[in-house]
């Protein structure tokens, strides 16, 4: 289905009470130039029907996340068939990925087949009253795993992406941001590897009662397990893990407390106490 325009000024209002029941394409063509045209294409499919038959995509949802290597999961809704639905057929990046004949109506898709980034899914349903019907598209994103590191230098990919754009803009060594944290130190702790102010930096000061709060900026993509030492500087060879279990950052400031209950001894206690905050991966 097209229609010419040599304008760009506002839009078609399509009329399809000329065509036939069924699937059709609409097809956009903008064009530039008077001499060789350099041009962009845009189709549409859609399904034109006198009938209330619909179906739309149950799962996934809009913006749902999937990582790549594992099964993308949809489930489709059928309703107002004029017959019994006979079939629906699911389509990712308009190809058609797999079809189901019965309820639920389900398929599952390899997110290999579709790569990084942002797929678009919709339901193409049939019944045995020979109507048709289209879903509304549904846009999901494909993301790196979390902890694969394909170049090996003990940075996950899906990071290195979202800070530079690609695997091997800087390497692990590399301080971009000049604070004096390697990217490999920004990776653990998930600081902002091209801003100097995203700093991973301990603030201990004491409360009531002697008890310590350590307080520090936390990335909601880490576990924190803290550590402290009773020994004198420069011998700084006795680190202990506190007995809690690792905590999830908060995204914003984290405190946290030492009263004696996780370090054995209270603060108040020994001669003096350093402390440091373990950050990893959940």
């Amino acid at each position: 289905m097209q229609a010419g325009r040599d304008t760009l000024d506002g839009a078609w209002n399509w009329d399809t009470t000329g065509l036939p029941n069924g699937l059709h394409a609409l097809r956009a063509v903008v064009r530039e130039g008077a001499g060789p045209e350099t041009q962009g294409h845009f189709v549409l499919p859609l399904i034109v029907s006198n009938s209330a038959f619909a179906v739309s995509l149950s799962a996934p949802t809009n913006g749902e996340a999937f990582v790549l290597g594992d099964d993308l999961a949809a489930e489709a809704s059928p309703t107002h068939a004029a017959g019994t639905v006979t079939q629906i057929v699911f389509v990712i990046e308009g190809k058609r990925a797999a079809a189901d004949s019965a309820p639920p109506f389900t398929c599952s898709a390899g997110t290999t087949n579709y790569g990084v980034g942002n797929v678009s899914i919709r339901a193409w349903a049939f019944d045995s009253a020979g109507g048709q019907s289209l879903s509304d598209p549904v846009t999901v994103s494909i993301l790196r795993s979390p902890t694969l590191d394909t170049d090996g230098d003990g940075i996950a990919d899906s990071w290195e992406q979202r800070y530079f754009g690609g695997l091997y803009v800087y390497g692990a060594s590399s301080d971009p941001d000049g604070d004096r944290g390697d990217n490999r130190y920004e990776f653990d702790a998930d600081t902002d590897p091209s801003d100097a102010a995203s700093e991973f930096a301990l603030s201990p000061h004491p409360l009531a009662a002697g008890v310590m709060n350590v307080s520090f900026l936390s990335s909601t993509n880490r576990l924190y397990a803290p550590e402290f030492n009773d020994g004198a500087a420069p011998d700084l060879a006795g680190w202990q893990s506190a007995t809690g279990t690792p905590f999830l950052g908060s995204g914003s400031v984290t405190n946290w407390l030492d009263d004696g209950h996780e370090t054995g001894i209270h603060p108040s206690l020994v001669t003096q106490r350093i402390y440091r905050m373990k950050a990893s991966p959940p």
